[in-house]
């Protein structure tokens, strides 16, 4: 079986979901004694900025904002936490100069290893060309939901894309939806998409000790937490309206998690005007992340559209009540003891236009359920047997990053 690994992703390797499963994968892999090498995308002005668990020495960075790419980094989402372009804006000579810049770095990161596994993440663009560019090697593609999005929302990508995918050996998908999914847009066989969950990084998320726990006991202010990037398609708009409609409790809603632009602008002026405390903190590390979680009582995820809801499982690994939308594949990949408990509450999605856009008359009954899911389960945030539970633990405990990480070893190939 390999021992090396390389790992390709279009966007900057931290702020983002897709970022941190990279990063959690490398520190699986270097614990495996695996050697290592990243192909990513970085500003020009401060490409080690979001190096976080990666060796300098291991990183490859595709510079923007630089001669070779004056524009700014594509994202997977027309919202991103960091300034982005949109693949839909995308002219044929920027995509001439994006592939060959990612094409140029992979080579070189590949040369600086033997015969590597190359794992490349979304199922878009950089996943077709990197699979084109290597026949001789084992590339396995992540599926992240948004290369899915993009399908649908940029069909002029879709016959390359498509081409691309077709060559990858296999193609791992965090639940059963996704699988599905992937299928059927991508033509895709069933028996070589493996579903291999997600995974929370142990060090930075896990149950809070006896003094967080009595703290959270004794304090009398709820406080209810999102984190994330702060877009519309987040939901962060109808979170804010939500716990407007329940303003008679006493709670303090903080908001972890960056955007840009005019939506950005917009949730902070709602959350300027609510009756409420709203607290805003930006972009944070990982392990300030997980303290706030710790000292929070109810996580909130209102996402209309997910990749896959890997900040639900930092909740559940922080200890936290959830509320969270009901996002397609989301509820069959947790434990069944968790399913059981009284600790997830989910709300039905409204209807959506566009992939993750819902319809404007859908919204009202939405937040209402939302608030009503918050508000019953902030009625009961001091009831924490749960925690002290060792089945619920063990289940929870079951989701790590090192379970994934062994799931997608089983299929590397033998040399």
């Amino acid at each position: 079986m390999s021992r090396e690994l390389l790992q390709v992703l279009a966007q900057r390797p931290g702020c983002t979901g897709s970022g941190m499963y990279l990063q959690s994968l490398y520190r699986a892999a270097s614990k495996a004694s695996f050697d290592q090498a990243v192909v990513a995308a970085a500003s020009q002005n401060n490409k080690y900025q979001d190096l976080g668990y990666l060796e300098r020495e291991d990183f490859y960075p595709v510079l923007f904002e630089s001669e070779e790419l004056p524009c700014r980094i594509f994202g997977m989402s027309d919202v991103m936490p960091y300034e982005s372009s949109r693949y839909c804006d995308m002219s044929r000579d920027e995509q001439q100069c994006w592939e060959a810049a990612f094409r140029t770095r992979t080579m070189e990161a590949r040369q600086s290893l033997a015969w590597p596994v190359i794992i490349t993440h979304h199922l878009w663009l950089l996943t077709a060309v990197t699979a084109e560019d290597f026949p001789d090697l084992p590339v396995l593609g992540i599926c992240h939901g948004t290369g899915i999005r993009q399908l649908k929302k940029n069909p002029r990508f879709a016959e390359r894309v498509k081409r691309g995918i077709a060559r990858l050996d296999r193609i791992f998908a965090p639940n059963s939806f996704q699988k599905q999914e992937i299928g059927r847009l991508f033509d895709y066989p069933a028996e070589k998409i493996t579903v291999t969950g997600l995974g929370y990084n142990k060090e930075n998320f896990f149950f809070p000790d006896e003094r967080e726990l009595t703290e959270r006991l004794e304090k009398k202010e709820a406080e209810i937490i999102y984190a994330g990037k702060l877009s519309l398609s987040k939901g962060v708009i109808s979170l804010l309206r939500a716990c407007e409609l329940i303003s008679e409790l006493d709670f303090q809603l903080t908001l972890i998690g960056s955007g840009q632009g005019r939506e950005k602008k917009k949730i902070t002026r709602l959350a300027e005007r609510v009756s409420y405390p709203v607290k805003l903190t930006g972009q944070l590390e990982q392990q300030k992340v997980g303290q706030l979680l710790r000292q929070a009582d109810l996580f909130c995820l209102p996402s209309f559209y997910e990749g896959f809801a890997l900040v639900l499982l930092e909740a559940l690994a922080s200890g936290l009540r959830v509320v969270s939308s009901e996002l397609p594949g989301v509820r069959k990949w947790l434990p069944e003891r968790i399913r059981q408990s009284s600790v997830v509450e989910f709300v039905g999605l409204p209807e959506l236009k566009n992939v993750d856009q819902p319809l404007e008359d859908q919204l009202p009954g939405y937040e209402a359920e939302l608030a009503a899911a918050l508000k019953k389960q902030l009625v009961q945030r001091r009831k924490l047997d749960y925690i002290q539970d060792e089945d619920y633990r063990s289940a929870v405990k079951s989701l790590s990053w090192e379970g994934v990480f062994k799931r997608l070893q089983s299929h590397f190939p033998r040399r």
